[in-house]
């Protein structure tokens, strides 16, 4: 049947009358039919930065996206259209008529178009921390509100593209008032199982603390959010429904037809008729006339076709949500996140949590500079000199850093997974936001401190810039704001080219301690100063504090404050840090009070970094290391014999100690095939080997050599115990059978079984065979024979490896060992034998097996179809003849080794010590570009109760992943790693992954914790930066630090030869209580390092004019409630009109410690004078909605839950009601307030 436009038309002005087909509500399961409504949800996902900058998108795609689709929607008002990124719509509205703008917003009104998520860009959940996911997302909220209008706010976001999703994603969507989210990246298996249980759609539960009110009904896209194949009218897609073209015919009946049954097959995954059919792509619908023109013609035919009984129509996400709600289904709850994600059985995104690591840093400390701006906009804006700010052109400068700060947490961004020249757009961005920040903090803390006076001082950011013509007459004001609403110890270092210089405070009394330490050359610094000058000191809550440097009269500073070089270990008054004389690793950590010791050997250890090594190696997303154990043969076609040679990956010992490796080898398949192979190894050498296979008449399948070298400090047989093994030389021989004799080193316990591998340790060419023709307590014999049974002889000794074990060997998880046997009669096939594994949990197990035979003949074995539960063994006799025996298979089955190295041997290790007044380090010197530093620093406070590490690494060594890894006797099943900072999250090593390193690694944000509940010892490791990492066994913590790779990927090689200086501070406790305590406060302040700022007057003058310390507190807050944000807003015309101000409880519930409690304060309490808060309305999380005015959909789970498990009700229940003067905060909540 032919239909023209018309007809078509006139096709659905009849379905319209005669179905009345939209059923909103209707399940399949209630109706009994098979009617079916896809919500066609067009939408474009622009990445605001990967292959190309945001400049680059924008100019050359994003603008005619947005051009082209919103006069497609003024067309049409069926139309439906979905954005996502501010930083890119903010930009495009600006460039808009007032015409244009007032079309837009009756759009958004019409709710033709969406805006989904809108925050300043889709942000990745691994690498960013919880602080600058709400202010990204407030800054794109806030920016709809005040150029649209207050209603144009999201309801509903969708994360279709991070890599992997984390738990705090609810918490921190739903307290921003969203009624449900998408997500799309996880583990295939687990999309394959939800899809199977129809679970795709469930409620998600955010935080263990806060309970019911962090749920957000969430959908996952079944598929992709691309579109998909049958409806691509968004890329080459054509659908032709006139029929009076002469050559292209019709099509529109077969791709309506192709399209709804698409439909219904994705459907069956959900639990009502409802699907949600994406329809764009990255940067889709740059000519959007074409792609809405051909989903018309679609739409038109399928609703007026009733045989299909499918409903199409135009929708959004907010649309297709608000249906599934009416629909009133009891949904599943789950707690959780979704890490690692993987895309298949080899790739496990897990590299990108650390590369680019530089980057990651930079932002980091990029997100604590605009902090400590925002705070001192605050206090300026209420200082006596506020009258005289330019709050204009503060906002303005702000605003750089607020949007590159907004940019870089995009998903490909902070990540590390863009192209080169991206990245280098995104740090010019972030120079950028910082030349106007830092310029605005240090004009801002000038006005703060002489609000009474007539003069502002001149305050520089870098020392460098008040040294330059720095006289003894004078004397150098070192201005230092603390962010915090704490007291805090702090160490401050000044970077300076002078040796003769000393530190007063404000009353004119020498600091104790200073010290001034020398620049190591591996610092960065050290291209700007040769010493630090170092002092400790008190900082008052959200305030500052002023010192003074004078040249004193010598040429240097007195010899007690230059440090100087020690002997043996470093400690403080609560840490002793001990270092081995073996190795020169960290040895152990000692707290002094008790006198506990923490045994910890930590090291730098490099992965060799995969690359094409099966389904690709490590890229910048996926971290896939080398492993060892498996060969790679393929197929073998027109001959019967192939030499494959191969590189081992194995540790230096085994080349240097053992000389030429003993290897066993099994040749196998990841297919079920008769082929039987014989194979057996030709070293050439003490790192690589070629394995020789044969078959007559060659192989077709792609077959893999399993090989393993006999080190006992290798897998596999450092997971066994009571084993044996060897080699025994054959003598040259002109027959082509020769009988190899085994004797044990000792006597067995009962009978024997023995696995076996032939090794020529000379080129040849041909493979031999060997099976074991009997064995007892005391030995074996073996008969070894030329696998072209047609030759005879060898013309030199060949060589039987040999490992033998009787049933008293002890196993483990990741190696066992077995044996079978049957009987054959007369046969001339391979026989194939399954062995079931019970209880192993090893995923893809390298298998090695030899045959052992009554009748004495030789077999060749090949391991086929291995998994965790069971593999299957072919054997077919070597000379092809027919075969009667009784025949008995031992076999070992193992996990991989991960290629591995020390960055060099211990004994190449430099270990020099220092010690000095304020700190004491450790330096461990690996080699060029490769530093460990590790700093304790004097005094009884909170400085003092961690151990500070620096890294100096790069450029890096090419096609390394190098990780620091500790191994403590902090016993412990269950490890925990921080959730965007937020929250911790218990995990546990899961050896049943393929990809078992890889697949253990988690995000690393702000920090792990290892915690033995028997005897109280914890250690917690806190960072400046976002790493990934794992625990691989008992007491066991590995952080990866620097990437550089040799994997193409995005058409280029992560090849950064960037220096990068991570921190990190190692908190050592034996008290639970006081570890909570210390994690949550050290953390903190290792985020939000004091802002340092300098002056220059002559001696004297700084303290009679401008007051030297300050603070805009009444008093401090307590200890579990931290000020997380003040954030200026915007008017009209661009001055200041209010702020936002968010209180976080930092403790979550049910930590062991009394801060771990609903608190209740008065904000008069702590903020007076001119620097009150004048609460006027509690906002939603973003700060774009008032919380009385937010109300969510409600979502039956099947669960039931406590009315008082919600924050409000647990705060009235402890304290009462509260009034506007009144905060009142539960542990993990957040709370945000609008002042007037």
């Amino acid at each position: 049947m032919a239909y023209s436009g018309l007809t078509v038309a006139l096709g659905i002005l009849c379905s319209v009358i005669l179905l009345s087909p939209w059923l909103p509500g209707v399940d399949s399961a209630v109706n009994g039919t098979d009617h079916i409504n896809i919500w066609v949800v067009t939408h474009t996902h622009d990445d605001v930065g990967w292959l190309e900058t945001v400049d680059g998108y924008y100019l050359g795609q994003v603008q005619w996206i947005l051009d082209t689709a919103i006069r497609c929607l003024l067309e049409n008002p069926e139309r439906r259209f979905t954005y996502v990124e501010m930083a890119y719509f903010y930009r495009w509205w600006n460039e808009q008529t007032a015409e244009v703008k007032k079309a837009v917003v009756g759009l958004v009104r019409s709710k033709q178009l969406e805006f989904n998520l809108a925050g300043w860009c889709m942000n990745d959940e691994a690498a960013t921390s919880f602080f600058s996911v709400i202010n990204q997302m407030s800054e794109g909220a806030l920016f709809l509100h005040d150029a649209l209008e207050p209603n144009a706010y999201p309801t509903v976001g969708w994360h279709v593209d991070p890599f992997g999703h984390s738990s705090v994603t609810p918490s921190l969507w739903a307290d921003m008032g969203f009624d449900a989210f998408g997500i799309n990246r996880i583990d295939y298996r687990v999309k394959d199982q939800r899809k199977a249980d129809k679970t795709l759609e469930f409620v998600w539960r955010g935080s263990r603390s806060l309970g019911t009110e962090t749920e957000i009904f969430t959908h996952i896209m079944d598929s992709h959010y691309c579109t998909p194949s049958e409806c691509g009218y968004d890329g080459s897609l054509i659908i032709q429904t006139d029929p009076l073209l002469p050559t292209y015919p019709l099509n529109f009946v077969a791709q309506g037809e192709a399209f709804v049954n698409m439909s219904r097959s994705r459907n069956q995954w959900y639990r009502h008729d409802h699907i949600l059919i994406p329809f764009g792509c990255d940067f889709a619908h740059q000519n959007a006339d074409k792609s809405f023109d051909q989903m018309d013609k679609l739409i038109d035919y399928v609703n007026s076709n009733m045989t299909l009984n499918a409903t199409v129509k135009y929708g959004t996400f907010g649309e297709y949500i608000q249906a599934i709600n009416s629909l009133n289904l009891t949904w599943p709850v789950y707690t959780g996140d979704f890490f690692p994600y993987a895309s298949g059985l080899h790739g496990y995104w897990t590299g990108y949590f650390t590369s680019r690591p530089h980057l990651k840093g930079y932002v980091r400390s990029r997100a604590a500079l605009l902090r400590s701006t925002e705070l001192l906009l605050y206090a300026a804006s209420n200082s006596q000199k506020a009258s005289s700010m330019d709050s204009k052109a503060a906002l303005e400068q702000l605003g750089i850093l607020r949007r590159a700060m907004g940019v870089l947490q995009h998903h490909d961004a902070v990540s590390g997974t863009e192209k080169q020249f991206v990245a280098d757009d995104y740090y010019l961005q972030l120079y950028k936001g910082t030349a106007a920040c830092s310029q605005l903090s240090a004009t801002l803390l000038a006005e703060i401190l002489s609000a009474e006076a007539e003069s502002t001082p001149t305050l520089y950011v870098n020392s460098s810039e008040v040294f330059s013509d720095f006289t003894s007459s004078m004397e150098i004001a070192v201005v230092v704001f603390n962010s915090l609403a704490w007291e805090r110890d702090a160490v401050i270092s000044v970077p300076t080219n002078l040796t003769s210089l000393r530190v007063y405070d404000e009353s004119t009394q020498l600091v104790a301690p200073q010290q001034l330490e020398p620049v190591n050359t591996a610092n960065p610094l050290s291209k700007h100063a040769s010493h630090e000058l170092m002092f400790t000191t008190t900082l008052p809550a959200f305030g500052y504090r002023t010192f003074f440097l004078q040249i004193v009269g010598g040429e240097e500073m007195p010899a007690e404050s230059i440090s100087r070089v020690a002997d043996g270990n470093i400690f403080n008054d609560h840490i002793t840090l001990s270092f081995s004389d073996a190795t020169a690793h960290m040895s152990g950590m000692t707290m002094r009070k008790s006198g506990k010791r923490i045994a910890v050997d930590q090291n730098l250890v490099q992965y060799m970094a995969g690359s094409g090594n099966n389904e690709g190696g490590s890229n910048p997303y996926v971290f896939r290391p080398m492993q060892d154990n498996r060969a790679s043969i393929g197929s073998q076609q027109g001959g019967s014999f192939k030499s494959k040679g191969w590189s081992f990956y194995q540790t230096q010992r085994t080349y240097r100690e053992l000389g030429f490796p003993l290897l066993l080898a099994t040749p196998a398949s990841d297919e079920s095939f008769v082929d039987t192979i014989s194979a057996s190894a030709a070293t050439s050498g003490s790192s690589k080997t070629h394995f020789q296979l044969r078959k007559p008449g060659g192989w077709g399948q792609n077959l893999w050599l399993n090989f393993a070298v006999l080190d006992p400090s290798q897998a596999p047989l450092n997971q066994l115990t009571g084993y044996q093994y060897g080699t025994v030389e054959v003598p040259a021989s002109k027959e082509s059978c020769s009988i190899a004799e085994i004797h044990f080193e000792s006597s067995f316990s009962s009978p024997t079984y023995v696995i076996t591998t032939v090794e020529s340790r000379s080129y040849s060419d041909d493979a031999f065979g060997a099976t074991v023709i009997s064995s007892s307590q005391t030995g074996a014999s073996v008969n070894v024979c030329r696998s072209d049974v047609s030759q005879s002889g060898w013309p030199a000794s060949i060589y039987v490896n040999y490992l033998a074990y009787d049933s008293a060997i002890k196993t483990s998880d990741l190696a066992r060992t077995g044996n079978f046997k049957f009987t054959v009669t007369n046969s001339t096939n391979p026989r194939q034998t399954t062995v079931n594994v019970g209880g192993y949990k090893v995923f893809q197990p390298m298998v090695l097996a030899s045959a052992m035979s009554k009748s004495g003949k030789v077999y060749a074995v090949t391991s086929v179809n291995t998994s965790a539960s069971q593999f299957g063994i072919n054997i077919q006799s070597l000379d092809g003849k027919p075969w009667s025996d009784e025949i008995s298979v031992s076999w070992l089955i193992f996990q991989r080794n991960t290629v591995e190295a020390p960055v060099v041997p211990d004994d190449n290790i430099t270990l020099v010590f220092t010690a000095g007044q304020v700190m004491s380090e450790a330096k461990l010197l690996y080699k060029d570009h490769y530093m460990t530093t590790f700093r304790l620093y004097q005094g009884n406070s909170t400085i003092s109760q961690f151990v500070e590490q620096i890294y100096d690494i790069g450029p890096l060594d090419q096609g390394r992943e190098l990780v620091t890894r500790f191994q403590t006797n902090i016993s412990n099943s269950k490890w925990y790693s921080d959730d965007s900072g937020l929250e911790l999250i218990p995990r546990e090593f899961d050896p049943s992954k393929d990809e078992v390193i890889a697949g253990n690694y988690y995000p690393m944000v702000m920090g792990v914790y290892l915690n033995d509940s028997d005897t109280g010892m914890s250690l917690s490791v806190l960072s400046d930066r976002s790493h990934g990492a794992a625990s691989l066994s008992d007491g066991n913590l590995e952080i990866m630090l620097h990437r550089r790779l040799v994997e193409s990927d995005l058409g280029e090689v992560l090849n950064e030869t960037d220096h990068i200086r991570p921190r990190m501070w190692l908190v050592p406790d034996d008290e639970p209580a006081e570890s909570y305590n210390l994690r949550h406060k050290l953390s903190m302040e290792l985020q939000n390092p004091p802002l340092v700022r300098y002056g220059k007057l002559p001696i004297g003058n700084w303290t009679k004019l401008y007051k030297p310390v300050f603070s805009t507190m009444t008093k401090p807050l307590p200890d579990n409630i931290h000020l997380l944000s003040l954030k200026a807003r915007n008017t009209t015309n661009g001055t200041i009109s209010n702020f936002l101000v968010r209180f976080q409880h930092v403790f979550e519930k049910d930590e062991p410690t009394p801060l771990a409690k609903p608190v209740s304060l008065h904000f008069d309490d702590y903020f007076g004078g001119s620097f009150k808060l004048n609460i006027v309305n509690e906002m939603n999380l973003s700060g774009n909605r008032k919380k009385g005015s937010v109300h969510r959909m409600t979502w039956k789970t099947d669960t039931v839950e406590e009315d008082s498990t919600t924050a409000d009700k647990i705060a009235k229940q402890s304290f009462g009601e509260e009034d506007v003067n009144t905060l009142q905060l539960v542990p993990r909540q957040i709370r945000t307030f609008q002042t007037g």
